[in-house]
């Protein structure tokens, strides 16, 4: 063998120190930010869906208060109520499920309850329910 085969650091008698290389340290760089890009991208996405939930729930509280309060603050007539509380548009419509009848004097009452928030009524919660009550126009004993 010659020496001319031998690398050129053996030549000289000295050992290279261990370590990496620029380019082996730049693309861990670059794996690493990587990595961190879609990491952050992933906490973003999460935190997102976590406030959409949120707004959510609460609307759907809004909504279910609404609902209680028919035929206990709100009178169990046909009609609308509309409001907003804390940035939340809500509408309550009150109606009759199905038609009466001569011989029927309870009726079914449908109630709605939509709560709007945002800029767009696209992002809303609906809840409905059905209660028993009298028709229309019946005169309650005292």
């Amino acid at each position: 063998m010659s020496r001319s085969s031998e690398p050129s650091h053996r030549a000289s008698g000295r050992a290279l120190p261990p370590g990496f290389t620029l380019l082996e340290v730049l693309v861990a760089l670059l794996c690493f930010a990587l990595m961190f890009g879609i990491l952050a991208q992933i906490m973003r996405t999460g935190l997102q869906q976590s406030a959409s939930a949120e707004t959510i729930a609460i609307a759907s509280l809004l909504a279910r208060s609404q609902l209680a309060r028919v035929g206990v603050e709100l009178p169990l007539e046909l009609g609308e109520v509309e409001g907003e509380v804390d940035g939340m548009r809500w509408r309550t419509a009150i109606r009759l499920s199905e038609p009466l009848t001569e011989e029927t004097d309870i009726g079914t009452w449908r109630i709605d309850v939509t709560v709007a928030w945002g800029e767009s009524e696209a992002r809303q919660v609906t809840l409905t329910t059905l209660k028993l009550g009298p028709p229309p126009g019946a005169v309650l004993p005292p």
